[in-house]
């Protein structure tokens, strides 16, 4: 799975083994990771479709403030992790909110 933050394209891995070996190279303990000169994201598969969904949507979110340069490591890592699980609630349960937000749908239609 790839995704596409502006002008980047991302290979989205979403592996057990890869976020193992990341967090035994880096000392950290971390779900996912994203690597911007490598252009990809890493997903902790050993986790629930839930928490990979977070996970994933949490990646995302340092992508497009990466890329758009809206970075500030400290603020950013407590803004994103407050940020991601209430965005990715609020998405599934108003499925006609997210379906016109993706243009799928047109309000009043």
């Amino acid at each position: 799975m790839q995704i596409q933050i502006g002008p980047i394209v991302y290979q989205v891995i979403i592996s057990n083994r890869a976020i193992e070996r990341l967090n035994r190279a880096s000392g950290g303990s971390s779900r996912g990771e994203v690597h911007h000169t490598k252009q990809d994201m890493v997903i902790d598969s050993a986790d629930g479709p839930d928490r990979i969904a977070e996970t994933l949507l949490h990646e995302i979110l340092h992508g497009i403030f990466r890329v758009y340069s809206l970075e500030d490591k400290e603020a950013d890592e407590s803004f994103i992790r407050l940020l991601s699980p209430i965005l990715l609630d609020t998405l599934r349960r108003n499925s006609e909110v997210t379906d016109f937000l993706l243009g799928k749908t047109i309000p009043g239609k």
